[in-house]
């Protein structure tokens, strides 16, 4: 093992698929792709029944580059990494995920054990509200970030979202000038500088992906198609498109379709299974472009830090219909010319009413050039590479240089299939 980088979030990416996991196992590529191995961490937590009483047991689970290594106990969870500065090894960075599940006192450990900087990626706003999506307790966008607009004390999210400040502060105050925070979007980045505006400048904007080539989509044949892509949940508007589907569902102008992982298939609906798992990660891109979709429906209905689903439907020339909360995808949807704005359900409806004016814009598309690829943002790994590379800070304090063995053994089990896949 020769020169490497920490990084910590809540969960094991090479079992799970969310969009933060994804960003992870790109970068546990492109360093790889330089010599630079990855060391992740985790937190596991199980909570065990003991006769009358249930007992919390929490682990750190680490990965080695694309390989997991086992699960140690809380107090010697850097036995690995220790062993391994006893051979000269060095690091070059520490990357923070998230820190949903992760105990600020370890976070606190992990981050003073190494004279490196350090990058604290924003994939949602769980350092400003406790739900990660500045969604209340009604399940509603609450405004937050928008024209000045605070948290309300009222909110179940409230006291817990405070806390989630004050650590996030007490970081900063802790690390000074050795943290970056790296928002994936403008829009996020201007939020977060409007909680923490005190420290505007340690937020800096670098995207997910770089867009290369040009792709141009063929002309446009009748009839219209739709879809809507990604998870079947409300917050995501499923519900919303199913009423457009319950609108327009028998509509010979219209072609409905969903493409995705999930089982809600309502009737007037084609259901195309799409995977990343299965089909790689332009997966959903590919589709899209293999169907000849016209319009794809990005209904959050909150403001979304990056969105994978927006430029896999913007490279596959799709014109983009969403809503005027839903963060970086409206934005995008300005910048790039490339679909409406809507400010709720009623004006969706509307547009859908309007087939001549849809005819128009599908029609000028043919003229339109789109991303022919969808890259990885090596930006973070170049600034990564230009640093000096250091010695571990001060001694890790280790209990016990053992692992959990059962613990270990019983997450390999429960664990098997998807660790088997990969």
């Amino acid at each position: 093992m020769g020169d490497f980088v920490i990084s910590i979030s809540y969960g094991n990416y090479l079992i799970q698929n969310g969009g933060t996991d994804k960003v992870i196992r790109e970068h546990q590529v492109m360093f790889n792709s330089q010599g630079i191995d990855y060391l992740f961490l985790f937190p596991v937590i199980r909570n065990i029944k003991v006769g009358k009483k249930i007992r919390i047991f929490r682990y750190w689970g680490i990965n080695k580059n694309n390989n997991f290594i086992g699960l140690y106990k809380i107090e010697s969870a850097f036995s690995y990494i220790e062993k391994n500065f006893n051979q000269g090894n060095k690091c070059r960075a520490l990357f923070v995920h998230h820190t949903w599940r992760v105990q600020q006192r370890d976070l606190i450990t992990i981050l003073k054990s190494f004279d490196v900087p350090i990058y604290y990626y924003l994939h949602d706003f769980y350092s400003i509200c406790d739900g990660k999506n500045l969604i209340d307790h009604d399940g509603i966008y609450c405004g937050y970030g928008l024209n000045g607009i605070n948290c309300k004390t009222s909110c179940r999210y409230y006291n817990q979202s405070q806390l989630n400040k004050k650590n996030f502060i007490t970081l900063i105050e802790i690390f000074g000038e050795r943290l970056t925070f790296v928002a994936p979007s403008d829009n996020t980045r201007e939020i977060y500088v409007s909680t923490f505006d005190k420290y505007a400048t340690r937020f800096v904007s670098i995207p997910h992906q770089k867009l290369q080539g040009e792709y141009f989509k063929n002309n446009f044949v009748y009839p219209i198609k739709v879809a809507f892509i990604g998870k079947q949940v409300a917050l995501k508007g499923w519900d919303d498109y199913k009423g457009l589907i319950d609108r327009f569902g028998n509509d010979p102008d219209y072609e409905f379709y969903y493409l995705g992982t999930g089982t809600d298939a309502p009737t007037n609906i084609k259901v195309v299974e799409v995977s990343v798992r299965k089909q790689g990660l332009d997966a959903m891109m590919n589709t899209l472009r293999e169907l000849e979709i016209d319009i794809v429906l990005l209904l959050s209905k909150w403001p979304e830090t990056y969105s994978y689903t927006y430029f896999e439907a913007y490279a596959a020339g799709c014109y983009i219909i969403t809503y005027n909360c839903s963060g970086n995808m409206s934005d995008m949807v300005k910048k790039n010319g490339n679909g409406t704005v809507v400010s709720n359900f009623y004006n969706l409806k509307k547009f859908f009413e309007d087939k001549k004016n849809i005819m128009n814009i599908l029609s000028v598309s043919k003229n339109l050039s789109f991303p022919n690829e969808l890259c990885p943002n090596e930006e973070i790994v170049s600034i990564v590479s230009e640093n000096p590379t250091s010695n571990n800070k001060e001694k890790l304090k280790i209990r016990s240089k053992h692992r959990s063995y059962f613990a270990d053994i019983m997450y390999r089990i429960i664990n098997r299939r998807k660790l088997h896949e990969r």
